[in-house]
């Protein structure tokens, strides 16, 4: 038991015979040259107190314990524990520098972690989980087939490839994709983005396996790549959804909320080989922009059209739909008796 401040500026680690545990009751520094490490077994450290790194730390497992932690790291230092907990007194661990984990199992245990605006959090490798990120527009950076599962993330920025490991993952407030957002190999998972989304980079199914499915609460901003499975509308605001130019969306089905709101196109908006179903929403598009459904279909629900054009082609049809002032472009095939022009 370690009391007071405790700074190491040589070796921490366990005697050789076996795995050992020690409790650090105060703040701890790892200098510069320093360690934190195993000895042929394993150590355990639980700290109750602050944690400046500036040296290795490479042992075994890492507990949080009491409340509340700062966690500053040194510009060339990481974590490279193989476990790290949160404490089980459900508390506020404040990461007040770049902090990176290097193949570490990351487990919050319900803690709600809170970066720093203009930081970065990195996880090479491993997972972190089961908890809350105040991100603060803070950047998270995930690497080497790390995933996050049963976790809500407020005001991110993600680049790296962020895997979602479950179907618990929600993220909050302004979500920035400036990466790659994709879910885990091992089955298809589904993500809830409550608010509105900007995709800078990639988002995807996995390239292995399986699909990624997507609930969305708000706007729609698409400067990249968007190719995953599923979108889903929630209904709960009417989403104003743009592309830059030469951004499409080539996911394979979309899907209105089914509720009275309405969808708002905001820019020229291409699909590709996409099932658009409106769900009975009301599409508005914008005087002397496009939609273009390229392969695919379009169908149940409303667009007023603004005199905006629909361009169809390679065998993309109409169905089920209400349309008001368009200009019609490409090939428009109607595939039923339900398309009411006026």
């Amino acid at each position: 038991l370690f009391t007071e401040a405790l700074t190491n500026t040589g070796i921490l680690t366990n005697r050789g015979y076996t795995s050992y545990s020690c409790v650090i009751n105060c703040d701890f520094i790892n200098s510069a040259d320093a360690s934190v490490t195993n000895n042929i077994y394993n150590l355990t450290v639980n700290i109750f107190g602050d944690i400046q790194n500036f040296g290795t730390w490479d042992n075994y497992r890492v507990n949080l314990a009491g409340s509340d932690h700062a966690i500053f790291c040194g510009s060339s230092s990481n974590f490279e524990c193989q476990y790290f907990y949160g404490s089980t007194a459900r508390g506020i661990i404040y990461l007040n520098s770049d902090v990176e984990f290097i193949n570490t199992k990351i487990d919050l245990e319900g803690n709600n972690l809170i970066l720093q605006s203009g930081n970065t959090l990195t996880v090479d490798g491993e997972f972190l989980i089961d908890g809350s990120i105040t991100g603060n527009n803070a950047t998270l950076n995930l690497t080497n087939n790390a995933y996050i599962a049963a976790i809500t993330i407020d005001d991110i920025i993600l680049i790296g490839t962020c895997q979602v490991g479950d179907n618990n993952v929600l993220f909050n407030g302004n979500l920035v994709v400036n990466g790659v957002l994709q879910n885990r190999s091992y089955t298809s998972y589904t993500c809830t983005i409550s608010d509105g989304i900007i995709n800078n980079g990639t988002i995807r199914n996995n390239p292995v396996n399986y699909n990624l499915y997507l609930y969305i609460g708000g706007d729609l901003d698409n400067n990249g790549i968007w190719s995953n499975n599923r979108v889903y509308l929630d209904g709960s605001v009417d989403p104003h959804i743009s592309c830059a130019d030469g951004s499409i969306f080539a996911i394979s089905y979309f899907y209105g909320s089914g509720s009275t709101s309405s969808i708002y196109f905001d820019s020229d908006i291409g699909f590709l080989n996409s099932t658009i179903d409106l769900e009975g929403n009301n599409l508005i598009l914008q005087i002397g922009a496009q939609l273009s459904v390229d392969g695919g279909s379009l169908y149940d629900g409303t667009i007023t059209g603004n005199n905006a054009v629909i361009f169809l082609q390679n065998n993309a049809y109409l169905q089920n739909l209400n349309i008001h002032n368009i200009e019609l472009q490409g090939i428009c095939q109607i595939k039923d008796n339900n398309i009411n022009f006026y």
